[in-house]
């Protein structure tokens, strides 16, 4: 056996093994190998493969192996199955992965056509706006991206992820999720202004052309969400009042939302989104400093422009509207 088929095989027993861990229960090593008709040595490499992989595995002294609870792993045929269910169309090509880089990169180049989706478990190297690292830790985060295909896009891309936050809330508020709001350009928010789910959107080809928008999204899942490896505060659906909405049903309603988003962009643009963003805002009215290169403008949120932009009421007279820019919400005082 090769190298690269040996960490193939290792790949496909780690899988099988976190398959039968992820009811909570206790398995022996001996009765790991006799179930999955494996040795006791490859059941302790594929423990180290998960381990690896930042699955944490437990040892418990005289009894085995355990995840610290059960975890409803992501399955292919299970999100198919509640996309059709869900009467989504057109279906995309989905794949699930245990661990990869980024979600994005799954997706990046595919061919134009079938929408194609990709899912991880755990993200290595997870980006979010302005480079920064998306936290990841397995079972805590619904990870997921989309690559879109459009003849010509009918408004600026940014504006896409003003239409995708749009769907997300109303979809995961139906859900019975409370206290949701939305931080432009890219985050869903919710308990004290806490991150809830983060949106990445990349462009690949010509914007009055032939063009692959690929969507990176990523919610905060379980209650241990808010771990010491994220960059700011951060929030669960749990905390959010969601619970009880199996993982495999919740990934395939925000990919659905998802799709929404694209589909309605490609024909209107923004103009759909307007009103639904208006009432998801969290920074109308709100005291905002904006950091944007090298340079600080203070006022107060107003709104967004047609095409998506920030417009920004300015604490020393008239407004400013911004298509970048770092937003933190505090003190009006006078720009720098």
């Amino acid at each position: 056996m090769s190298g690269s088929e040996g960490r193939l095989a290792a790949r496909g027993s780690a899988q099988a093994v976190l398959e039968r861990l992820s009811a909570g229960d206790c398995w022996s090593g001996e009765a790991l190998g006799r179930e999955l008709g494996i040795s006791r040595a490859a059941v302790w490499k594929a423990v180290a493969t998960l381990r690896g992989l930042g699955v944490p595995v437990e040892a418990v002294a005289g009894k085995g192996y355990r995840l610290p609870g059960p975890v409803e792993v992501l399955d292919r045929q299970r999100l198919v199955a509640e996309l059709r269910r869900a009467g989504v169309a057109p279906l995309p090509s989905v794949d699930v992965w245990l661990s990869t880089p980024s979600t994005n990169l799954c997706v990046l180049g595919s061919q134009a056509g079938t929408p194609r989706a990709a899912f991880a478990e755990v993200q290595t190297a997870g980006r979010g706006r302005q480079g920064r690292r998306w936290w990841s830790a397995f079972g805590e985060q619904v990870q997921f991206s989309l690559a879109w295909h459009y003849q010509a896009l009918p408004a600026p891309v940014p504006g896409l992820s003003l239409a995708v936050g749009v769907e997300l809330a109303e979809t995961l508020s139906r859900l019975g999720a409370r206290g949701l709001q939305l931080k432009w350009p890219n985050d869903l928010l919710c308990k004290e202004g806490r991150k809830l789910a983060g949106i990445l959107i990349e462009l690949e080809g010509q914007v009055l052309g032939p063009c692959r928008v690929v969507v990176g999204v990523g919610v905060n899942h379980g209650r241990g969400a808010g771990g010491a490896e994220a960059d700011r505060p951060v929030a669960s659906l749990a905390e959010a009042g969601l619970e009880g909405v199996a993982r495999n049903r919740l990934a395939a309603f925000l990919l659905s939302a998802v799709i929404r988003g694209c589909q309605r962009f490609g024909v209107t643009g923004l103009d759909d989104y307007r009103e639904g963003w208006a009432r998801w805002d969290a920074l109308r009215d709100r005291p905002l400093s904006v950091v944007q290169a090298g340079a600080t403008l203070r006022g107060w949120g107003a709104g967004i422009s047609e095409d998506g932009a920030l417009v920004l009421t300015l604490a020393s007279g008239g407004q400013r509207v911004l298509h970048a820019g770092e937003v933190h919400i505090g003190a009006a005082l006078a720009d720098s």
